[in-house]
């Protein structure tokens, strides 16, 4: 059996990560194939027959699960439809979100077509395959409408595309639409109205929507709180976080706690254990029931379904999903007698969980909840002598620090130094009282409405001592640690380290501090100048003392979350309190573009700290502005300040941004605009109405430089015969299709 819940999943994500085009019903044969083989190999054939069976038996299921990873992914690949208008008919699911001016719901489709009636671009199979198609839709909702999960509602859309990422830090919004199964956007037409078909008189989404709208007003009653607990509430009881503020998530990954405002493994195995706790010592008490059968059974059968009834609160997200298959692995082996085979049920487990979802895999949450679970299991089971409970939670607690540092360090670049001390208290705090209490309260609101709130009083009490407690060792200088983007085997190594250090009875384990090493260093990225992806200017200047943002005033944030991105990209550290701020009138006073400077000193080791932001209205300074080797001018238009083309100086490299003003105050640009020397290094150009290339290099003739497009150019612009040229060349950069653009400084 091990080549079967071995092999196959490791073909699923071999096939996911590189689909086939010729996908088709081979894995059913593959794998019928290999169950007889199976049949064969428990037979009485032994020696080198036996092995040779075995070693065709695992290329079988591994050929068999790559085809089924293909399949998969091929089937949930993005679409790229005509920007047209489509009538799409569907299902919503999940709660909606809110965004600055629109919602976004998720829905299931049924049908999509160019008429309400014509399915010609998708009708949903009256037998629901494997692996739904879903869509993300856009709406401006008017106030007298309201959606909830569970209507059936024809919308009239236009089909918009997936943006790619815009900086090197970006979140990677394709792996994550895939692993939920969403295949494509759409935006609301203007001046339509979404039409209710039908709606069904019960779902367990519109009743999480209640539990979402009457916690909001909770919070909004409530005296003003910079953490409120209503919003960690409703993320622990149905999945819904939109009410948690950047306050709490920065609180939530200084400590490494949030894994416990994300409902997964993690929650539904303490409900689980929590109701094994309180049944089986009644069960025991019942003589019937122990004369048949062990109270044990009985205990996890009833925690199996408390789990199913939590998952349904919760929504059934993915990560909920996974967690209920482990743990029905756990039950399925518990009674059959085999809970003590851990290795084979975690095996089972993964491949089961992949079978379901293949594209799972593109999920580093996938990764790090079997991770954690194969630590526990190492660090719990390798120890011959039976320690006291607490000193088995103080080692999980560190084997999880030290194991799963490596995988943070090289996808998020940071993990949490406290997440031990926070984890140690917070888990079984959540997981054995604010759950369970949240969870009666949900079942007592729902019976008896507001005279429930005596619990949910007791239950944001409990919260708020939990979170001054996170903020505490949030608020710790070294509380999180922060390096630069790393190369995949610093994390081969360092996880090689982490087995070294947790295999009990292998000479020299500290050895493998050493292994450890690399990924914990800080890694100095590469200086020099980044133009990123975006309807304006974004540009960042990194320099080793300071790093220098220019963009369109990103009043009021004091810190754009893409700023935060990319220095957590190039191992720069946040400091835990207030970054001290100069300048800041300039940042809301200025019309048009900003420069942000974030002054970086150097620690003991080594690590970049930023140490105060400087903030510099561009096109309103009468003087250029200088930053170490790079010189920033602004060419103003005449007659109107809000405009300005940008020309900047980097060690020597030369390059000019050209906005998309109006033709009138792009004239009085281009009069005040003197022309680059020939040995100019980037220009960048934005998108706008009736911009004419060539009038514009008359001005700028620089035949050798490079080119960066920002915008929506359309084939007006990429006809023209200077961009041709510029394109043959290998010149030319259009950041919708290469999602940003980087210059090294020269030494």
């Amino acid at each position: 059996m091990w080549f079967l819940v071995l092999g196959f999943p490791v073909g699923i994500v071999g096939g996911v990560l590189f689909p086939e085009e010729n996908a088709g019903l081979s894995p059913f044969l593959l794998l019928v194939l290999a169950c007889c083989g199976l049949g064969f190999a428990r037979t009485k054939i032994s020696g080198p027959a036996k092995r040779t069976l075995t070693v065709l038996l695992l290329f079988l299921t591994t050929g068999a699960g790559w085809q089924w990873g293909a399949i998969s992914s091929l089937k949930l690949a993005p679409w790229a439809l005509p920007p047209d208008a489509y009538f799409l008919t569907g299902e919503v699911v999940e709660l909606p979100s809110d965004r600055f001016y629109s919602q976004r719901l998720k829905v299931r489709m049924e049908c999509l077509g160019v008429k309400p009636d014509h399915c010609e671009g998708y009708r949903r199979p009256w037998l629901q395959a494997l692996w739904g198609q879903s869509v993300y839709a856009h709406i401006n909702l008017p106030r007298e409408l309201d959606l909830v999960p569970g209507a059936r509602v024809r919308f009239r859309v236009r089909f918009s595309n997936i943006e790619t990422a815009d900086n090197p830090a970006e979140f990677d919004v394709h792996r994550w639409l895939l692993s939920q199964h969403v295949v494509a956007q759409f935006a609301l037409i203007s001046g339509s109205n979404p039409k209710i078909l039908d709606q069904s008189w019960f779902s367990v989404d519109r009743f999480r929507l209640r539990v979402n709208r009457y916690l909001a007003q909770q919070q909004d009653s409530g005296p003003p709180a910079e953490l409120s607990p209503y919003a960690v509430i409703l993320a622990l009881v149905t999945g819904d976080r939109s009410l948690m503020s950047d306050l709490h998530w920065d609180v939530f990954n200084r400590t490494g706690t949030s894994h416990l405002v994300a409902i997964s493994g993690l929650h539904i195995g303490l409900v689980a254990a929590f109701i094994i706790g309180c049944t089986q010592p009644l069960l025991r008490r019942w003589h019937w029931f122990t004369d048949r059968y062990p109270a044990s059974h009985g205990s996890i059968v009833i925690a199996l379904a408390g789990a199913l009834i939590y998952a349904a609160v919760a929504g059934f997200a993915f990560p909920v999903q996974r967690a209920v298959i482990m743990l029905t692995v756990f039950v399925a082996l518990k009674l059959s007698g085999r809970i003590q085979q851990r290795w084979f049920a975690l095996a089972l487990a993964f491949c089961l969980v992949l079978t379901w979802d293949p594209v799972a895999c593109v999920s580093l949450g996938f990764w790090l909840s079997f991770v954690a679970v194969y630590l526990i299991i190492w660090v719990v089971g390798g120890s011959a002598i039976i320690a006291s409970p607490v000193r088995v939670w103080v080692r999980v607690q560190v084997g999880l620090l030290i194991g799963l540092a490596p995988i943070l360090l090289w996808q998020v670049q940071a993990t949490s130094l406290v997440s031990m001390l926070t984890n140690l208290i917070a888990v079984p705090v959540v997981g054995f009282l604010v759950v369970p209490f949240a969870l009666l309260w949900v079942l007592l609101w729902g019976v008896f409405g507001a005279s429930a709130d005596v619990v949910l009083v007791v239950l944001s009490g409990l919260v708020k001592a939990i979170i001054a407690l996170l903020e505490q060792a949030a608020a710790w200088e070294w509380s999180i640690w922060s390096v630069g983007a790393s190369h995949w085997t610093d994390m081969v190594l360092a996880m090689a380290g982490v087995l070294w250090l947790c295999s009990a009875g292998v000479p020299g384990r500290l050895w493998g501090l050493i292994l450890l090493a690399p990924i914990f260093l800080a890694h100095s990225q590469g200086y020099g100048l980044t133009v990123l992806q975006s309807k304006q200017l974004q540009m960042a200047i990194y320099l080793p003392d300071r790093v220098v943002f220019v963009s369109d005033s990103h009043w009021p944030q004091i810190v754009p979350d893409w700023h935060e991105k990319l220095l957590r990209h190039w191992g720069l550290q946040m400091p835990a309190a207030l970054v001290p701020v100069e300048q800041g009138a300039e940042l809301w006073r200025a019309e048009g573009l900003v420069a942000t400077e974030y002054r970086l000193e150097r620690n003991w080791l080594g690590q970049a700290v930023v140490e105060k932001v400087i903030y510099q209205d561009v096109c309103g300074s009468r003087h250029p502005l200088r930053y170490g080797v790079v010189t920033l001018s602004a060419l103003v238009a005449k007659g109107n300040s809000r405009y300005c083309a940008l020309q900047w100086n980097m060690a020597g490299q030369t390059g000019l941004f050209w906005p998309a003003a109006e033709q009138g105050i792009r004239g009085a640009m281009l009069s005040s605009t003197e022309p680059l020397p020939p040995s100019a290094s980037l220009l960048v150009l934005e998108a706008g109405p009736r911009l004419r290339i060539e009038q514009f290099m008359k001005q700028v003739p620089a035949s050798e430089s490079q080119v960066v497009l920002l915008g929506d150019w359309d084939a007006e612009y990429e006809n023209s015969d200077w961009l041709t040229e510029k394109l043959d060349r290998g010149l030319l950069h259009n950041l919708n299709q290469d999602g940003f653009f980087y210059i090294a400084l020269k030494k």
